[in-house]
């Protein structure tokens, strides 16, 4: 068990162990982080806070004439020149171009006069001729309508048709949640949607919805029906209004909302969740709190917490989660001041560089208990409002950097149980904080 975390929660900050560096306090910081912790828990007294083609170039407009009906008054200008077989050509070419397969039974051919549009004069008797369309009939032409085609009106969308308000429920869970893990009848997304359409006794119906907000409010609930199932919340010491048919900022226990009706604080401390956070978490975009010490947790941390940049309290020690804290999305929450991760099971490196540009007013920076590498940097002097920094049972190696030294606001340090080497920096002991 974390002994030291416990008493760090418990009582402020144990006074009574012997800390590896325990600097002199403040008293007026004492009795402002007694207050500030309340009884070891940074939130315990936070969670009731608000929160033509035209066919004018295949045919011609006028059907040509193949003889006259009067007898003919001359020579044709040029004697037929192509003779068509049985069946027409298939393709006609930009004029249709044709003569009889035998004379036709006038005397002589008829006259065209040097024109090149066919005459109007009608056609003799001729037999033998095969029967040729003046439209093509190729398959490489399009048909042309001569007019759009007009649809009837849509038909309205019955908002209490049963199918009509799963359709829409479940286009909000798959912008949430992506179509993988629905398709999944055993992930917590499913069971989420399915209670949601079919058991919440709250009925939430966005076929009727009319404001942005209530698709948010939807994404809300549905985030933490997630949360419910991923961390086994029927097995919670406390569930209390959890599935309810009330709002999520109505008595479901360990959550409180701030004006807009956002979810702004989590705290389910000591409360037997088991299981993974799931990456929905990313919908609670209100969230400034998430206290959830002592359970049962486990796998890696979300890196969609990184979209949480409301957040200013993170508590998820003792747990056991694994693999890397410090990755890259994490430093988007540039408004952390409790930054504890304490006896988990966190490897890698502490990137210092970016530790002091993304949290700059961390007042606790608490990565104990945890298999941390690499050295303590020096710019660890640049946090100035650095209250308590615990680093202890790592393998941290190195010299611990003297620039803690700057720090005028530190009261805690406990670097023990480390590979550090070299002696403790004078300055430390000049501290007045």
């Amino acid at each position: 068990m974390f002994e030291p975390g416990a008493h760090e929660r418990d009582l402020g900050f144990y006074e009574t162990r012997d800390w590896g560096v325990k600097v002199p306090p403040r008293k007026n910081s004492i009795e402002a982080m007694a207050h500030l912790l309340n009884g070891g828990s940074i939130f315990d007294d936070m969670s009731s806070m608000s929160f033509s083609m035209s066919m004018s170039t295949m045919m011609p407009t006028v059907a040509p004439s193949l003889s006259p009906t009067s007898p003919p008054t001359g020579l044709p200008s040029s004697p037929p020149t192509v003779s068509p077989t049985e069946s027409p050509t298939e393709s006609p070419t930009d004029e249709p171009t044709f003569s009889p397969s035998e004379s036709p039974t006038t005397s002589s051919a008829p006259s065209i006069r040097g024109s090149s549009a066919p005459t109007t004069s009608p056609a003799p008797s001729v037999s033998h001729v095969p029967s040729i369309s003046l439209v093509p009939t190729t398959s490489q032409e399009p048909t042309i309508s001569a007019r759009p085609t007009i649809s009837s009106a849509p038909t309205p969308i019955n908002c209490t048709d049963p199918a009509t308000r799963e359709q829409f429920l479940m286009e909000v869970f798959v912008a949430c949640s992506g179509e993988g893990p629905l398709n999944d009848p055993n992930s917590p997304q499913s069971e989420a949607a399915d209670y949601i359409i079919n058991t919440d006794p709250l009925s939430v119906n966005p076929c009727t919805f009319t404001d942005p907000s209530q698709f948010t409010a939807l994404q809300q609930r549905y985030a933490l029906v997630v949360f419910f199932f991923a961390l086994g919340g029927d097995n919670w010491l406390i569930n209390s209004g959890w599935l309810g048919g009330t709002s999520v900022c109505i008595d479901w226990f360990g959550l409180a909302c701030n004006s807009d009706g956002l979810v702004s604080s989590i705290l389910l401390s000591r409360n037997n969740l088991i299981g993974q956070i799931p990456p929905e978490i990313k919908a609670l975009i209100g969230l400034e709190l998430f206290q959830v010490i002592e359970n049962g947790i486990n796998g890696t941390v979300p890196t969609e917490f990184g979209l949480l940049q409301g957040l200013i309290g993170f508590d998820i020690e003792s747990n056991e989660f694994e693999g890397e804290i410090f990755f890259d999305e994490i430093f988007n929450l540039n408004n952390i001041i409790f930054f504890r991760v304490s006896d988990n099971g966190f490897t890698g490196t502490v990137p210092w560089i970016d530790v002091v540009d993304s949290f700059p007013d961390v007042v606790q920076f608490w990565i104990a208990a945890n298999r941390f590498e690499g050295s303590i940097g020096k710019q660890i002097g640049q946090l100035q409002s650095l209250e308590s920094f615990f680093g202890y049972n790592n393998s941290l190696t190195g010299f611990i950097p003297s620039e803690i030294g700057n720090i005028d606001t530190l009261e805690f340090l406990d670097l023990e149980n480390n590979l550090l080497e070299g002696t403790l920096p004078e300055v430390l002991y000049s501290i007045t904080g």
